[in-house]
């Protein structure tokens, strides 16, 4: 691989070539499988074999679990560099570097040394991570068998008469959070603190990453650390996708006022407030898509463009079972699958009722026998009358239940 490289950068021009000439490649004097450990006078280096991210051989340094050397898997200064120039540096894995920062995230180092660039902190790592999550769901998007050359994609149009009484909307508020389906519902701005009582979410719930899907206009991920919005609005322009959100904000308000009784106050208080912080958490939600939109994933259940163990716990509301009707068993089973593969520790899922009508989900439970462990939780959450519990669903051991199946 060495002399490949040698070969490789003198044919990037003869001033480069005179300079290689005449190099020798020196053997290292000591090998480490995974990881090995250097006392430098009682300072602890912890060397780690990171590959393949940028390329196969990536490698970090750790001292004193506060300084981090990052190679160039993190430069500041410049776009991460995915490169490719076969036969001898071809070996880059944009998810097996997601992953490696949401690894070297949680080492929560003081110090990031990068291979290029000015000496920084942990922030880089996610700023990189979010970036190659954009980028990477933003390709998938564009892979569209037939198409020759990178067009947006276009929003769906709803169909007149589609959706549910509690689903119409007036101002074509719509976007497709499952893509099963074509059935438009509204992009609602959630906030975080209704993702708090809607999961019962305590500060170590979120000590570490976390997904939301489908997220809508959701300030959740505006509100919180290392949240990844996933939802196929997201691949909409963001002028267009902004008209969207606000005019699910008119139209969640009509239908609200229009059946009124059909839910329970004691949570928000009053229309008003509700009303409040779903205009609060649009704008937020807004403002952060324009200054990190490497946090927006464009994507749809029941396939995400996610490592699998890449977060550690997955959130969905108002997606599975809300739309039971429409939605069947196989796709809710393949969704909640797909969370569990991308989820290190926990699925959390609410509601557990049908939009509209409120009524319980007829193979709930069947499709709990087939999942890994699971509970119903009740949550402090209350709006959707009869929605009080959210389905919790243990990602631990997807391995040996995977085997099993």
């Amino acid at each position: 691989m060495g002399i490949g490289y040698i070969e490789m950068f003198k044919g990037l021009g003869p001033h480069i070539a005179v300079e290689l000439d005449g190099i020798d490649l020196v053997e290292p004097d000591v090998v480490y499988d995974g990881e090995a450990e250097i006392d430098l006078g009682g300072r602890l280096v912890r060397l780690t074999a990171q590959g393949p991210a940028h390329t196969v051989g990536d490698q970090t340094v750790l001292i004193d679990d506060r300084v981090l050397f990052t190679g160039d898997m993190a430069e500041t200064r410049m776009f991460p560099i995915a490169p490719h120039f076969p036969p001898h540096d071809a070996d880059v894995d944009i998810t097996g570097w997601i992953a490696v920062m949401d690894r070297l995230i949680t080492l929560d180092p003081a110090v990031v040394v990068p291979g290029h660039g000015e000496v920084t902190d942990v922030s880089l790592l996610r700023d990189i991570r979010d970036y190659l999550r954009f980028v990477q769901a933003q390709a998938n998007n564009h892979m569209t068998p037939g198409r020759t050359s990178p067009q947006p994609p276009r929003p769906s149009r709803p169909r007149p008469g589609s959706v549910g009484t509690l689903g119409r909307t007036r101002n074509g508020s719509t976007s497709r959070c499952g893509s099963a389906t074509d059935d438009p519902v509204l992009v609602t701005s959630r906030s975080a603190a209704e993702y708090r009582a809607m999961f019962d979410l305590s500060p170590d719930d979120l000590a570490g990453v976390t997904l939301d899907c489908c997220a809508g206009g959701a300030s959740f991920a505006a509100e919180t650390p290392d949240v990844v919005a996933v939802d196929p609005a997201y691949a909409m322009g963001i002028d267009e996708l902004g008209r969207l959100v606000r005019a699910g904000l008119h139209d969640g308000d009509r239908m609200i006022l229009d059946h009124r009784d059909r839910f329970e106050w004691s949570w928000y208080g009053s229309v008003e407030r509700r009303r409040a912080m779903r205009m609060a958490a649009a704008e937020a939600f807004l403002a952060d898509l324009r200054e990190r939109p490497g946090r927006y994933v464009a994507a749809a259940l029941p396939a995400l463009p996610l490592a699998s163990k890449s977060v550690d716990l997955a959130l969905c509301s108002h997606l599975l079972f809300t739309w039971a009707n429409r939605l069947d068993e196989k796709w809710h089973r393949q969704a909640i699958e797909e969370l569990v593969r991308v989820a290190r520790q926990e699925v959390r899922i609410f509601p557990l009722v049908l939009q509209g009508t409120a009524e319980p989900v007829g193979f709930l439970d069947r499709l709990r026998s087939t999942l890994p462990p699971s509970q119903l939780r009740e949550v402090p959450y209350r709006f959707q009358r009869g929605a009080r519990h959210m389905l919790v669903v243990d990602a631990t051991g997807r391995a040996a239940w995977t085997s099993r199946r």
